[in-house]
């Protein structure tokens, strides 16, 4: 029995191992977001470009990313570049302030970030998340921008797993004058197998048990074989 224990735990940690590494699969996540500000109760309508993308001497740009998760984690973290030719990307947009004074008291600014599950997960779905940020003046002379709740999360399918990704948005500060600051964020990843793939793997090894002790069996007839 010793001999049937140790054969199953290896194969366990074999058919375990292969199941960390599918948890530890690179998903890649692809997006857009867009902004808007808003004072008061009446939310904006978040756009990439036009109207509701400034507000006094505070501007946001929009941004796209691509990035494909290192174990469970992706960063969301390039630096600011709304001058570039293509603009902003890889981070969730950029904020600039301009140098001349302004109150933003009960000011808000909401993000929209638009992004796909990649296409090996079925069905393909594309996700959205709303994250709203309280604009407020510092003791600085500079704006923070605080998002409260800073995550939110999804759940998907990729083939036997039930995964989950949250996105978290970093708070922002802001000092008057200079360079656009990036809004940056990550994507966490976890996994866990479905009830049907649990049932499966103990299934499994149960039917390994008669060929292990076949194999125990067979092994002990040769020792007697060769003592006699």
């Amino acid at each position: 029995m010793k001999v049937t224990h140790r054969i199953l735990g290896a194969v366990a940690v074999g058919i375990l191992g292969s199941s960390g590494q599918l948890q530890a699969q690179s998903f890649n996540f692809q997006g857009t977001t867009e902004g808007c500000f808003y004072v008061g109760s009446t939310p904006c309508t978040p756009a990439a470009s036009g109207p509701g993308l400034s507000l006094d001497f505070l501007t946001f740009v929009a941004s796209a990313f691509n990035v494909n998760t290192a174990g469970t984690f992706a960063g969301i973290g390039a630096a600011a570049t709304p001058d570039a030719p293509a603009g902003n990307f890889n981070n969730l947009g950029s904020f600039a302030l301009g140098t001349d004074d302004a109150s933003y008291e009960e000011t808000h600014f909401l993000l929209d970030v638009i992004f796909t599950v990649p296409s090996t997960v079925s069905p393909h779905s594309l996700f959205s998340a709303a994250l709203e940020g309280s604009v407020q003046n510092n003791t600085y002379g500079g704006v923070d921008i605080h998002f409260a709740p800073s995550t939110q999360s999804y759940a998907f399918d990729s083939g036997g797993w039930t995964d989950t990704f949250v996105l978290k948005v970093n708070d922002v500060s802001l000092t008057p004058g200079d360079s656009p600051v990036a809004l940056t964020g990550n994507i966490h990843v976890t996994s866990t197998p479905e009830p049907g793939t649990t049932a499966l793997f103990a299934t499994g090894l149960a039917g390994l048990i008669p060929v292990v002790r076949l194999r125990r069996r067979k092994a002990q007839a040769a020792q007697a074989a060769q003592v006699s």
